[in-house]
C-alpha cells in the first residue's frame, strides 16, 4: 500500500511522531506485501522471502517470532511452528519491531551523547532523525519510496 498519498489519509503513516515502516525479505528487496511510499521513515526485515526449491511451505514467513500459548491455529500451522515456542510469520507487523527496538535503544542513551545542543530528554523528532540518519542507505541515494531512509540499523543508532 502507497502510505505516501496524502489523499487517503493512511494512518498511522499521517499520524505526528509516528515512524513508519517498510518490510524487507533477507536481500533487501521490498516484500510484496510491504508498505511503500513518501512517508516511509525506514525499513526492516519483514519476511517476503521465496523458496528457489519449491520445498518449504509459505516460505515469504521467514520471520521467526515468539508462537503465544493460545494462537488461532489457522494462524499457525503445524508446518509454521518452530520447535514449541516460535513461529514463522512475515509483515510489517514483522518489521516494526525491529525498529521499536531499535528507538528504544536510542531512547535509552543520554541525549547529550548524539546532540550536544539537545535538551535532556529525547523528543520523538530527534529519535525518528536519528534512525533515518543512521540506517543503511539502500536503494536510491538518500530518501526513496521503498526504503525511506534506508535498513534501520539498530548497532549504529544506539552510537553516540
Amino acid at each position: 500500500m502507497d502510505v505516501g498519498e496524502p489523499e487517503f489519509g493512511f494512518s498511522p503513516a499521517n499520524i505526528r511522531d509516528v515512524v513508519t515502516v517498510s518490510a524487507f525479505n533477507h536481500v533487501d528487496e521490498k516484500a510484496y506485501f510491504s508498505n511503500y511510499g513518501s512517508k516511509i521513515d525506514v525499513a526492516a526485515p519483514g519476511g517476503g522471502d521465496e523458496d528457489p526449491t519449491g520445498l518449504i511451505q509459505q516460505p515469504a514467513r521467514s520471520i521467526l517470532s515468539l508462537k503465544s500459548s493460545v494462537v488461532n491455529p489457522n494462524m499457525a500451522p503445524p508446518e509454521l511452528v518452530v520447535g514449541e515456542r516460535y513461529l514463522r510469520q512475515a509483515g510489517t507487523s514483522m518489521a516494526a519491531p525491529h525498529v521499536a527496538g531499535s528507538a528504544a535503544l536510542v531512547l535509552s542513551m543520554p541525549v547529550g551523547a548524539y546532540d550536544a545542543n539537545a535538551n535532556e530528554k529525547w523528543d520523538p523528532d530527534e529519535v525518528q532523525k536519528k534512525l533515518q540518519d543512521r540506517a543503511a542507505d539502500l536503494g536510491n541515494t538518500g530518501f526513496d519510496n521503498l526504503y525511506g531512509w534506508g535498513l534501520v540499523n539498530a548497532y549504529s543508532a544506539a552510537q553516540p
